[in-house]
């Protein structure tokens, strides 16, 4: 797991050439880039102490940067060149974690269960954590984030990771628990977007419109989760064209289509596009979306686009 502080590691190292860095400033700097929405400059700051370095160590630093970017299957080909038997335990946990990422849940529940004697603690329940997150297991997630609000000296890293977890589960009074053990200065993606999220359903609009405009200077990153909460942001304000914008950014950027088709089509049918709506809302119903906003969006674009029969068989279907 990286550890760092945010900026201020970066102001310190980030200049001098990467292969002049002690493993753990270099490690710093990688967490560094990922708190603050950097994901793809991660990537290419480890890649170049790889290329400088040419050690274990360093190639499973950037694996951890390029799963912090979505770029999952490159991660996983990654580890399996990783030689050193020290690093078998971290190796293995990343891999658990990014068999979730790529759906495959039940090798992934499997592995990190074989995984919590090999690591440290804080890495045992990020594994437990990503996996149960993933596989959307809310009970598992809930039990997990319980387990880590509750331990003594936690990691930071593995507390904001908690956090952002904790808005999947859709229980406030954890999500709230778990922001009140996050300092107010901390500014990383996850922690934004859930102020935003939390700020939104205590209908705090002051504080929501704070937390967006401070995710929207994570932009630069380009990362699927700054697009995905900034379009669902603008989408519950009614501003649908921006809320578009964001929506099809994310969906370039992640594998999971399924949650974020929906929302997009609702979007597009608000905005007239009732032919692309209708045709998102199917292949989102294809990848596992059944809500009921997702079956209305799907027959009103239908019955507004003069499709009635369609609209009619997918009402008998649904």
């Amino acid at each position: 797991m990286f550890e760092g502080r945010g900026q201020s590691v970066l102001d310190a190292f980030v200049g001098r050439p990467p292969e002049e860095l002690t493993f753990q400033e270099a490690d710093a700097v990688c967490y560094a880039f990922i708190s603050l929405g950097l994901n793809y400059q991660a990537v290419d700051f480890a890649q170049r102490r790889v290329e400088a370095t040419n050690r274990d160590e360093d190639r499973l630093q950037l694996a951890w940067a390029l799963k912090a970017s979505s770029s999952f299957r490159e991660a996983e080909a990654l580890l399996e060149v990783i030689c050193d038997p020290s690093l078998i335990g971290q190796t293995k946990a990343l891999k658990a974690v990014l068999r979730a990422d790529l759906g495959d849940c039940e090798n992934a529940m499997r592995m990190a269960l074989g995984v919590r004697r090999s690591v440290d603690n804080n890495l045992s329940l990020y594994v437990q954590l990503s996996v149960s997150n993933a596989c959307r297991d809310i009970e598992a997630l809930s039990e997990v984030i319980l387990e880590i609000l509750e331990t003594k000296d936690i990691d930071s890293a593995l507390l904001t990771a908690a956090c952002y977890g904790a808005l999947h589960t859709k229980d406030f009074e954890l999500v709230r628990r778990a922001l009140a053990l996050i300092p107010r200065g901390n500014r990383s993606p996850e922690v934004l977007c859930v102020r935003l999220h939390a700020a939104m359903k205590d209908r705090k609009y002051g504080e929501a419109d704070i937390a967006a405009g401070l995710l929207s200077e994570c932009l630069e990153a380009g990362s699927f989760l700054v697009a995905f909460h900034l379009g669902y942001y603008h989408m519950r304000f009614l501003r649908y064209k921006r809320a578009e914008g964001f929506l099809r950014t994310a969906l370039e950027k992640t594998n999971d289509r399924g949650p974020v088709l929906q929302l997009l089509a609702e979007v597009l049918m608000m905005r007239g596009k009732l032919r692309e709506a209708a045709s998102l809302a199917r292949e989102a119903t294809t990848l596992g979306q059944r809500s009921r906003r997702l079956r209305r969006t799907f027959v009103f674009s239908c019955t507004l686009s003069g499709r009635w029969r369609t609209a009619w068989r997918a009402l008998q279907k649904w």
